[in-house]
């Protein structure tokens, strides 16, 4: 149950790997005795072989490649804790990918100079999100849609929360406003 717990926190810090003094991290948690588990930066170094291949530049682009690329990594979404980190960090990847501009200014991030496949993408990412019975793969996937849907999906993000729980529909109500309201 630790493991799983650092193991969700791994994901927001996948992009700073470059960053981590890891010797110090490591260092410092072997010392401190709390019994904690492992924070996810040494789960990034213990894992670094596998994510750098998983997250290569042509592995990447070849997800959006056509629409059943797209729909079959998504497919690796598990319920809570069941999803493949690897996978995870994948996901989170082929989002930033598909919203990237290579030497744009900070201010021009919703201008994705990758538009067909940005579609692709954001299409899977709907569809999952509508058709998964699981609550947590229904926000996993309106989660990395709040990054990279197209304004003119927020009816359909919407309609993602329309039969699921409080929480999922609530989410889903948030990711549609925040997407309507940006222009792409």
């Amino acid at each position: 149950m630790k493991r799983a717990i650092f193991l969700s926190v791994c994901f927001a810090a996948a992009a700073s790997i470059a960053a981590v003094n890891y010797e110090e991290l490591v260092k410092s948690a072997e010392t401190s005795g709390n019994g904690v588990a492992p924070i996810s930066s040494i789960w990034q170094k213990e894992n670094e072989i596998w994510i750098s291949k998983a997250t290569a530049p042509e592995v990447i682009a070849a997800c959006v490649e056509s629409r059943e690329k797209a729909d079959a990594l998504l497919a690796e979404v598990k319920t809570a804790y069941e999803t493949d980190p690897v996978a995870a960090v994948k996901i989170a990847e082929v989002t930033h990918y598909v919203m990237d501009k290579p030497n744009a200014p900070w201010w021009a991030f919703w201008r994705s100079s990758r538009e067909g496949e940005r579609r692709i993408w954001t299409e899977a990412l709907v569809e999952r999100a509508k058709t998964a019975t699981d609550d947590y793969v229904k926000i996993f996937c309106l989660d990395q849609l709040r990054w990279c849907a197209f304004p003119e999906q927020s009816p359909e993000i919407l309609s993602v929360g329309e039969e699921a729980s409080g929480n999922v529909s609530k989410f889903a109500a948030q990711v549609a406003k925040e997407v309507g309201d940006r222009r792409s």
